[in-house]
């Protein structure tokens, strides 16, 4: 009868193997921690000087003057360097309810600043967010968008060309469920773009009092179904 004896594996040859498992994961952690994340838009806040019926800002020669007229419009006038190149109305929101202070930014990478000025009040209902009327003016162009949020999450640059994208939240019905929509715009001039899905969006956020979050796993078909053309109530001036 044959005798078979059993080949013992040296212990250098467990070594190895230990040490080149050891150096794979020290790589590919090394690798996720080098990763940078998204940059996400470095808001200089420059305060309002107000009077009785006006308030005005001034930052990196650009400017804004907020009045308030006999039919209870807003009027916001933009300059540049001390000349007025633009303004607008709006009647859904007040002087009253303007905050204390613009958000000054180069947002679309024209190295020009833009100014981000959001309207609106804390709601006294627990796990309801209250909709803000946000306003983002272009420095260069003067143009003007504006759209409905519930959120006010920063803009992010999420493909590293130095231009920031728009994160905007709206409220829908997924599987006869309440949730908050979170969505992501790419923007250029008057053009609009939604890039979601190149990010893993769009995402939801249940709305609810217990438990307040809930993110429910979206498939490809879901998240298509839920795309936006637009923000809520978003004009291009």
């Amino acid at each position: 009868m044959k005798i078979v004896y059993e080949k013992k594996i040296p212990r250098r040859n467990i070594r190895r193997v230990l040490l080149g498992c050891i150096t794979l994961a020290l790589l590919f952690a090394g690798g996720l921690w080098l990763t940078p994340a998204p940059e996400r838009a470095r808001y200089l806040s420059a305060p309002f000087r107000r009077s009785e019926d006006s308030a005005r800002v001034s930052c990196g020669g650009l400017t804004l003057v907020l009045s308030e007229s006999k039919d209870r419009c807003l009027n916001i006038q933009i300059a540049r360097n001390g000349k007025y190149v633009s303004r607008f109305r709006d009647s859904t929101i007040r002087l009253a309810h303007c905050p204390d202070s613009v958000q000054i930014a180069d947002i679309n990478g024209d190295k020009q600043p833009d100014a981000k000025l959001t309207f609106g009040q804390a709601d006294d209902h627990p796990g309801v967010v209250a909709m803000k009327q946000v306003y983002l003016i272009s420095g260069q162009s003067y143009s003007i968008y504006s759209w409905v949020d519930f959120s006010n999450y920063l803009e992010t640059d999420f493909n590293g060309d130095h231009a920031f994208e728009l994160i905007c939240t709206d409220s829908t019905i997924f599987n006869n469920q309440p949730y908050y929509k979170t969505e992501i715009y790419a923007f250029s001039g008057d053009k609009l773009t939604n890039v979601s899905l190149v990010y893993g969006y769009p995402k939801l956020t249940r709305i609810d009092k217990s438990p307040a979050l809930i993110h429910p796993i979206l498939t490809e078909s879901d998240r298509r179904r839920l795309l936006s053309d637009r923000p809520r109530q978003f004009k291009f001036r």
